[in-house]
């Protein structure tokens, strides 16, 4: 199954899932071994980041703005589906920084993994 988690959150996950990491920094605290995956490309752009965190943007506008780089990143796509593919036999972990999920993109990459990708 496909899930979601955040870094500090790291250590309590089961050790036989699959972890991937899905922000565009790799924390300085944690050694890249963690993950079996670093995905760039599943995290937001750095503008998009930006933006949010300084307020320029609220939710609403960085999650639709999130979505539409997803859905023009063929890459980021195919990244998903291959996670897709791997968590039908062993759980799956997209991690970030952010310890809720509820404005975090990991929520939206969970969301978008249950829609069919072709129609993103």
């Amino acid at each position: 199954m496909l899930k979601e988690s955040y870094v500090a959150n790291l250590k309590n996950l089961p050790s036989d899932s699959i972890k991937v990491l899905v922000s565009r920094y790799c924390p300085r605290f944690v050694k890249r071994e963690a993950f079996h995956l670093w995905a760039k490309e599943l995290a937001p752009s750095k503008e998009l980041l930006t933006a949010y965190k300084r307020g320029e943007i609220d939710w609403f506008e960085y999650e639709r703005r999130f979505k539409e780089e997803f859905s023009n990143s063929p890459e980021a796509k195919a990244i998903l589906q291959g996670l897709i593919e791997i968590a039908k036999e062993r759980d799956a972990f997209l991690i970030c920084y952010e310890k809720s999920p509820e404005r975090c993109h990991r929520r939206l990459l969970l969301e978008l993994a249950n829609l069919k990708l072709e129609d993103v």
